[in-house]
Parts: structure tokens; sequence; C-alpha cells
């Protein structure tokens, strides 16, 4: 048997020490579940080959025993690594919060990750688990994005009222709720 582990991967301006990532590493650590949190190259420029690169270095092989957590712009460059494995794979589970995987108005420098969106419809039977966490006040991504995404990937639509775009800076430096989900795509 495997290890259980998860993959946080963050968003655009972002880093491993921001947000709620730790929190849910220490949060899982608890139970024996290995958390990952790498940094991705240069994120107040993201270059999509380079954060696709080292997602997947980080991501590595998947099976039943991994889940993927993607915040924001990670969520899309998660969908991307996926979208990328040799076939066959199968994964645990994916949560995207504020997830999206078409164009965010207002920040075209995001424009090049969704150009040519992931095939996402081509998931859904490898990933056991699929949820997208969206708010309903979400400032920087649409949450009509996040429900738009959730439908392609036939996966739950989670709608957090008041969660913002889920920053330190609007609270969240715990998720309970997202431990919970991904506790719970271990089975």
């Amino acid at each position: 048997m495997s290890q259980r582990r998860v993959v946080v991967i963050h968003g655009y301006t972002a880093n491993p020490e921001v947000n709620w990532f730790r929190w849910l590493q220490r949060e899982l650590a608890a139970d024996g579940i290995a958390v990952e949190i790498p940094a991705l190259p240069d994120p107040q420029a993201p270059d999509r080959d380079a954060w696709v690169a080292a997602a997947r270095a980080a991501i590595g092989a998947v099976d039943g025993e991994t889940v993927i957590v993607g915040h924001s712009l990670g969520s899309i460059t998660s969908l991307h690594v996926l979208d990328g494995l040799e076939e066959p794979w199968t994964l645990a589970g994916i949560v995207l919060v504020s997830g999206f995987d078409r164009e965010v108005t207002g920040l075209p420098v995001l424009a090049p990750f969704t150009a040519a969106p992931p095939d996402v419809a081509a998931m859904v039977d490898r990933i056991a688990t699929r949820v997208v966490i969206a708010s309903d006040d979400d400032e920087i991504v649409d949450p009509a994005l996040s429900a738009a995404l959730a439908g392609r990937l036939d996966a739950e639509l989670v709608t957090v009222p008041g969660g913002g775009h889920f920053l330190d800076r609007q609270g969240y430096v715990e998720f309970p709720q997202l431990a919970a989900i991904v506790r719970g795509a271990f089975g």
C-alpha cells in the first residue's frame, strides 16, 4: 500500500507560506498524510510551461492514494499536469479551490493557461473524488467560472458564502472544510 499524500499547487502571486497551505499540511500530517507544497517559479509573472513542468515534477506518479489540491491558478495548472499524463492513471481525488479552466476577466497574465484548456471531461473516470470549492463573492475568479468547471469535471460544487478568494488576508489561514473534503477523498 502506498503512502497517502496530498500535493497542494498554489496560485498566482502566492507561495507555500501563505493562506491556509501550511495549516493544511500540519492538519493532515496528524492523520499520517504527507503533504507537499511546491514553490512554483516566478509567481508574480507565471509562465505556463514552467509552472506545468514544476507542478508535474512535484506531483510525480499519481495513484489511488494521491489527492491534488489546487488553488486558483494552481487549479488549472494541476489539470494541465493531469491532461499530460500517460495512460493509464488514477487519482484518489482533486479539490480545486476558486478553480477555473477558462479566461479570467481582468487578468491577461493568466491567458496562456486558458488558451488551450485541458480536457477535463477525459479525466472524470480516472479521479474518484472531484470537488470544486467556490465562494459567492470571489472578486478574482468569478464564481460562475468555478461552477462551469465543476460541471465539465462532473464534480461536486461546494459554495462557501462570503469566502472571497480564500486568502489569508480574508481570514483563510485555516480551512477545516477543505481538510474534511481531502480526508473524505481517502475513504
